[in-house]
């Protein structure tokens, strides 16, 4: 299939689903989001020290950290957070696997069979192409594009993670321009939907910002922060349509394969 056949018909997928999508991506990680903007912003209130570096962030260049209290919970909500992309993850790959119209419970129920799976594929994973990248970008982005269905194999065939790579490989092989331009074309639309979504708060805040001054207005901070969680609710539905486009792409190719 070409690239908008592709895309018409993940989109269709993904409209269908979209209610189901939408309350596993705000459950599992805009709710969660939520709750640790309102700690962040009532510790912000608690504490002059934070206060003062968040509204002018140039002081951490002069001298002054944020309190270690406040990088410790940072951390820990940040690895919070991507354990639930990848439970998330986990829930959409399997499910648009199985069939093309699903409920949230069957979401969640396969998001939590399949968690520890694709934890462990996105440490090999990644693990592998770091190393390729630190060796040289060209041999990160060959075999990036190599192993892009990497994933939807290791869910619907009894291989392991090696095993996957391999077959994933073996699908691509002779059409890597083709899923590398599919790819790329893609994460452009993307990252376009998000610039547009995204550039509101950033006129916002660099507005009043200016106006204001060395020091942020204390609301720009808090807007910032309701809009980011918003872009993160945003961010994972743009990343449940690439998941079926991928997914999509990964049926078509495999099925000339045969």
């Amino acid at each position: 299939m070409r690239f908008g056949e592709i895309f018409d018909k993940s989109w269709k997928e993904y409209k269908i689903n979209f209610k189901e999508f939408f309350k596993f991506v705000l459950v599992f990680t805009g709710i969660p989001a939520l709750l640790f903007l309102i700690v962040q912003i009532v510790w912000m209130f608690l504490d002059s020290s934070l206060m003062e570096v968040l509204r002018n962030p140039m002081l951490i260049y002069n001298g002054l950290a944020l309190p270690v209290g406040f990088l410790i919970f940072t951390g820990i909500s940040g690895l919070i957070s991507v354990l639930l992309y990848i439970f998330v993850g986990a829930g959409v790959v399997k499910a648009s696997l199985e069939k093309r119209k699903f409920k949230f419970k069957n979401l969640v129920d396969l998001g939590k069979k399949f968690f520890g799976k694709y934890l462990a594929f996105c440490i090999v994973f990644g693990i592998f192409i770091m190393l390729l990248f630190m060796l040289l970008i060209i041999p990160g982005v060959i075999f990036l594009v190599y192993w892009g269905f990497a994933i939807y194999i290791f869910f619907s065939e009894k291989v392991g993670i090696m095993g996957s790579l391999k077959k994933s490989r073996k699908i691509v092989k002779g059409n890597w321009w083709r899923v590398f331009g599919y790819g790329l074309l893609l994460i452009i639309l993307v990252a376009l939907v998000s610039a547009v979504f995204d550039f509101p708060s950033q006129l916002v805040v660099s507005f009043f910002g200016a106006l204001a001054g060395e020091s942020y207005p204390v609301w720009t901070i808090i807007f910032s922060g309701f809009w980011q969680v918003l872009s993160e609710i945003v961010s994972m539905l743009l990343g449940v349509f690439m998941i079926l486009f991928f997914k999509n792409f990964y049926l078509d190719l495999k099925g000339k394969k045969k």
